[in-house]
């Protein structure tokens, strides 16, 4: 699954994902509070971020 980081230069967290985890939806099933909204499928191209139109959290598709 996704795993959570912190981008030091930003201070901003985000969720990586790969090409494995794909197709990756928010919330995930492992969040605390995984109904908090409807379940997202993102639409996620390498190396750049995409937040979730609900609760704003960020993922990454690293391109291995």
């Amino acid at each position: 699954m996704a795993e959570q980081i912190i981008d030091d230069s930003k201070s901003h967290k985000y969720y990586v994902v790969h090409h494995a985890d794909l197709p990756i939806s928010c919330p995930t099933p492992d969040d605390e509070q995984w109904s908090s909204h409807p379940k997202v499928y993102l639409s996620l191209e390498a190396n750049i971020r995409k937040s979730c139109p609900y609760c704003g959290k960020v993922y990454m598709l690293v391109d291995e």
